[in-house]
């Protein structure tokens, strides 16, 4: 996390170099809390940020405090004592985007970029290292794309090279090409000898698994009997990592974007501030699922069971927005489903950004009439997306 964004968190001129010492200072110094909350919290026992990092007494403290102050508070102080035991404050979380040439790597990171006016073509290789900046819910992401070529693998995996490129990696990206079934041997050793790199540097980043090119044109039994061949191989090369798997299309763009969102929620550290107000918001209005995106796709945070068809629905309005979908006079859009049930999408506009909400709500009509649910819980997200 930034020194910026941590400052966003606190209210403090400037964030000392030992960041340990925050939490030694009083709970007062959290941004969103009152004077009357404070007082609150000081006599239940919470003096100083630290005593809120192992909080016990969560559901006794919520029946005396608002609990989206509560989670809030206690989440910031959490990110505080994680900050303060890294070496660093870092500038941005590392991404690494690997796997051989023409997996679909670059064509997939112009697609996060620009989901609306990127369209696939054919892309020249990469050429070593391309470096590509971006910020997604309120952290700076440095993805660096790993030409696949064997000339730069060997390049990058080789001596102290290896220590310079792998180093202080938060999500690994691994794309390896369904569509190619004569060079998975290949695939699975390029990403065998990545794996025993991290392993030489004590590191264990996330690793996602993009199988690429899973094209609705392709038969589905080829695609499930590949799938399973390569989940099983490159489970046993990552034995001791965090893994998750998916299935990904550029011509499918809603397959693409949860694969991602899931990679970037992982190394977000803003993520449990997130949840914990949609947590709090699901409990309030008795929603089955209540997730929130951004205006490329990437889901930030969710909570409750997951439905593809919430989820559909979501991109399928956010990706169409130069189509007038979603009429700027509009608060919500509504999709009624057979069981009775609703999905609902509203809008969070800032000065220069835009969310989504999108929630399920269960079989009640006070689901059409609620007041705009963007209007209870805007400020908070917006505190902590900018």
């Amino acid at each position: 996390m930034s020194a910026d964004k941590l400052l966003s968190l606190v209210k403090v001129a400037s964030i000392p170099k030992d960041v340990q010492k925050l939490l030694d200072e009083s709970i007062g110094i959290i941004k969103g809390i009152s004077d009357k909350d404070l007082a609150v919290l000081e006599q239940q026992g919470f003096m100083k940020v630290k005593d809120l990092v192992a909080i016990s007494n969560y559901e006794k403290i919520q029946k005396v405090i608002d609990s989206l102050v509560l989670d809030k508070a206690v989440t910031t102080a959490r990110i505080i004592n994680s900050v303060a035991k890294q070496k660093p404050l870092a500038t941005g979380k590392k991404v690494i985007v690997a796997g051989l040439d023409a997996a679909g790597k670059t064509t997939i990171i112009k697609t996060i970029l620009d989901p609306i006016n990127y369209k696939p073509g054919d892309e020249k290789p990469t050429k070593g290292i391309d470096f590509e900046k971006l910020e997604l819910f309120g952290f700076n992401i440095n993805l660096w794309d790993l030409g696949g070529q064997p000339v730069y693998r060997e390049e990058y995996l080789s001596g102290e090279n290896s220590d310079r490129h792998f180093g202080f990696t938060n999500l690994f990206i691994y794309i390896i090409d369904i569509q190619a079934p004569k060079r998975f041997k290949e695939a699975y050793n390029y990403l065998s000898r990545i794996a025993n790199i991290y392993r030489h540097l004590e590191e264990t980043p996330f690793c996602l698994i993009l199988i690429h090119k899973s094209d609705p044109k392709m038969n589905p039994k080829d695609i499930q009997k590949d799938t399973e061949e390569i989940k099983r191989e490159i489970k046993s090369i990552l034995s001791g990592f965090m893994v998750e798997f998916f299935n990904t299309s550029v011509f499918d763009r809603k397959s693409l974007f949860p694969a991602i969102s899931k990679g970037f929620r992982e190394i977000s550290m803003v993520k449990p501030i997130l949840e914990g107000i949609l947590k709090t918001t699901q409990e309030r209005i008795d929603a089955k699922m209540i997730s929130l995106y951004d205006k490329t796709g990437i889901c930030a945070a969710e909570i409750g069971t997951p439905n593809n068809l919430l989820k559909t629905f979501t991109l399928n309005v956010i990706l169409s927005e130069e189509l007038g979908i979603f009429p700027a006079e509009a608060t919500k859009l509504i999709l009624a489903l057979k069981d009775g049930d609703f999905c609902l999408v509203e809008r969070i506009q800032s000065k220069n950004d835009q969310f989504y909400l999108a929630w399920q709500a269960g079989a009640n009509p006070e689901a059409l009439i609620h007041p705009p649910l963007i209007k209870e819980i805007e400020p908070w997200i917006i505190n902590f997306l900018h």
